[in-house]
């Protein structure tokens, strides 16, 4: 037991480092680069607010074991020794790290709906959620692992709402069978169909015989342009 809170309390104090590294990104460039005053990796704004909540709750859920584990112990009359100690306080500076670097994550929520590419660049379409709010931003890099990636802005503003928030999805009603003179026929369910609260469209145009495409923000009935893209014309022959 000594060996291995010994190998634990090590691996917790070099996750700590982890922890800061987040802590210090959520609070110095995660909220300039969400309002697109600042370009930076999009893979790293994913990895951050995935992965600071979760490295608090496996802080906070180690914590709470080890602390019932100690208190056993104690009735039972186990001697654990210092090493359970070291782990023990490695656990609570983890934790107390851990919640303090996951409160930017927890303030707003940012849902990645969709990504596309376009024009060989790819194409983030970001839903954030501020109470009963929501609004849609779109980031653009120049690949999946870029450490270039910038907010598409429309009109300096970097986020395009705030809208209602989107009903939830309705839930699927069973297909009815009747049988009319004999035949059997299916009678669909006459629920609401889902539809995205915001989604990317590409349209193509023809103006002034140049032919183009254009990545479009659909949100509701209204369409945003992202993105315009030149067309190779075919020859007539």
């Amino acid at each position: 037991m000594s060996i291995l809170a010994r190998i634990l309390s090590f691996l917790v104090y070099s996750g700590n480092i982890l922890v800061l590294i987040f802590g210090l990104y959520g609070y110095l460039w995660r909220t300039r680069f969400v309002s697109g005053n600042m370009a930076g990796p999009f893979w790293l704004f994913r990895v951050y607010n995935e992965g600071a909540p979760l490295l608090f709750y496996i802080a906070a859920l180690g914590l709470v074991l080890l602390w019932i584990f100690r208190l056993f112990s104690r009735v039972l009359r186990i001697k654990l020794g210092d090493d359970s100690d070291r782990l023990f306080t490695a656990l609570r500076v983890a934790t107390v790290l851990g919640a303090v670097s996951a409160l930017p994550a927890c303030d707003v929520n940012y849902n990645l709906l969709e990504s596309t590419q376009f024009n060989s660049n790819e194409y983030h379409l970001v839903q954030v959620i501020d109470n009963d709010q929501v609004a849609y931003g779109v980031f653009n890099c120049r690949d999946f692992g870029s450490f270039y990636c910038q907010i598409v802005s429309n009109e300096s503003r970097p986020w395009h709402g705030f809208f209602p928030m989107p009903p939830p999805t309705p839930t699927p009603l069973p297909t009815q069978t009747v049988v009319i003179e004999g035949e059997p026929i299916l009678l669909a369910p006459r629920a609401p169909t889902p539809t995205p609260p915001a989604e990317f469209l590409i349209n193509a145009y023809d103006i002034n015989g140049t032919a183009e495409q254009e990545l479009a923000l659909k949100i509701g009935g209204g369409l945003l342009g992202v993105a315009h893209m030149e067309m190779e014309s075919t020859p007539e022959p």
